[in-house]
């Protein structure tokens, strides 16, 4: 049994430890507006309850990923207040991260 990381908090008292993240799967739709100059994340992420945004990947998900967009969702992995130490080299967006996961718990339909 691992730790529920269910907002900053958690986070931030639980970075890189093992967790169980939960929040609601979201796929990503940043696009740029017209003159801005920020980068676009694409990818996928959970939103927690308190709104943040913990990043599960930066790659567009599968079509079958699709299918969990807006669902309560349990992710066991270790949990990254930021950018984790091994992927500092790579420009990623500044944000909580759950790496080494695998496979998920359907919490809410």
């Amino acid at each position: 049994m691992y730790p529920e990381c269910k907002n900053m908090q958690d986070i931030f008292e639980l970075n890189g430890k093992r967790v169980d993240c939960i929040g609601i799967y979201r796929i990503s739709e940043e696009r740029l507006k017209p003159g801005e100059r920020h980068k676009i994340f694409l990818g996928s992420y959970l939103e927690l309850e308190d709104e943040t945004k913990v990043i599960l990947g930066y790659l567009v998900p599968n079509p079958e990923a699709e299918k969990l967009v807006g669902k309560k969702l349990k992710i066991n992995g270790i949990i990254h207040k930021s950018i984790a130490p091994e992927d500092q080299h790579m420009q990623q967006v500044i944000a909580p991260h759950l790496k080494d996961y695998d496979g998920y718990t359907i919490i809410e339909e």
